[in-house]
């Protein structure tokens, strides 16, 4: 599984060390990230993007575990309430995934509730 840049793997372990979560959806590889990721991910996105989504589309337990534990925790220690109502739907769509083995949609339920949980710490900061 190399590209013209690099493989899936590599890919992998980049968007975790930027903090970034990919997820394969209707084609295209989307992503979350707490800042704007690197040339080089994005590189190595487009140079593997066939064989990363069906790496990131394959049912992975340990992984949606984690995941999913990754979300939680995000929600427990930034203090924002796990009762908002986007965290809430996300974590529904997440829930419903991993019952159906869906990663793709365990991925994208994580990220997006990540992603929500970084804005409402931004909001209340401004606020502050």
């Amino acid at each position: 599984m190399t590209g013209a840049t690099g493989t899936v793997a590599e890919a992998l372990a980049l968007a975790d060390a930027e903090g970034a979560r990919l997820w394969p959806h209707d084609g295209k590889v989307h992503y979350r990230s707490p800042n704007a990721i690197s040339h080089q991910l994005q590189s190595l996105i487009v140079a593997n993007k066939p064989e990363l989504m069906e790496r990131l589309a394959q049912w992975d337990l340990v992984i949606a575990l984690i995941l999913m534990f990754e979300a939680d925790e995000a929600v427990a220690t930034s203090g924002v309430s796990g009762t908002d109502g986007e965290i809430q739907e996300h974590a529904t769509k997440g829930e419903a995934a991993h019952w159906v083995h869906d990663m793709a949609g365990v991925r994208a339920a994580c990220a997006l509730i990540e992603n929500r949980v970084r804005k409402l710490v931004a909001q209340r900061r401004q606020a502050a």
